[in-house]
C-alpha cells in the first residue's frame, strides 16, 4: 500500500485494536504524520466493543504506548467540551475541525 499524502488523521476508528494493529503494520511506511483521533467517553464506540466482543474500539483508545510503536500520534479528544453529540466528538467541534484544517493549510499534515 502507498499513500499519495503527507498525512493520514484516523477520527474515532469505529475498528478493534488487535485487527487494527495487525492492519496498520501491514500498511506501512505511514505517511510522514499519522495520528488517531481518539475519545474514551464515545458512547457509540463502547456499545460497538461490546457487540464485536472485542475490549475496545482504537476510537475509544487513548493510551499513547500503544501506538508509539507503530509511529502514531494519539490525539485524545475525550475532555472537549463543545462537541455537540457525545459520539465522534471529533466531528462535532467545530474549534477541534478548525485546527485540524489549520494544521492542514500549514502543511504539516
Amino acid at each position: 500500500m502507498t499513500f499519495d499524502r503527507r498525512g493520514l488523521v484516523l477520527l474515532q476508528p469505529d475498528i478493534a485494536l488487535d485487527v487494527f494493529r495487525s492492519e496498520i503494520r501491514a500498511a506501512q511506511p505511514l505517511p510522514g504524520f499519522t495520528a488517531v483521533v481518539a475519545a474514551q467517553t464515545d458512547p457509540a464506540l463502547r456499545v460497538s466493543a461490546r457487540v464485536s466482543q472485542s475490549e475496545i474500539c482504537v476510537g475509544a483508545y487513548t493510551k499513547q504506548q500503544c501506538y508509539g510503536d507503530l509511529g502514531i500520534r494519539l490525539i485524545d479528544v475525550s475532555q472537549l467540551r463543545d462537541a455537540r453529540q457525545p459520539h465522534l466528538v471529533a466531528f462535532s467541534s467545530r474549534p477541534f475541525l478548525e485546527n485540524l484544517n489549520q494544521i492542514q493549510r500549514s502543511g504539516d499534515i
